[in-house]
């Protein structure tokens, strides 16, 4: 569920743009401060996906495996 952005406490949007309550603080800084943290969780967002992807396909194959096979989630925990 997303929220709008004018919906986000203004708390949220201080502290995540480091940007004092009723500060002297100008569009400019506060768009490039802004443009910075969206890059951020971008890169988060796209980390936790490539976990999500990864963690996926190991659970699948841990389940599909039977007898005396070693498990692929253990196995990856020892990659290189």
């Amino acid at each position: 569920m997303t929220q709008e952005p004018r919906n986000l406490p203004c708390k949220t949007l201080h502290s995540s743009l480091e940007v004092a309550p009723g500060g002297d603080t100008d569009h400019e800084t506060v768009a490039d401060i802004a443009a910075l943290r969206l890059a951020d969780v971008r890169a988060k967002l796209a980390d936790l996906a490539r976990i999500e992807g990864a963690l996926s396909k190991l659970v699948g194959a841990c389940h599909a495996k039977q007898g005396n096979v070693s498990c692929p989630l253990i196995a990856a925990l020892y990659c290189h």
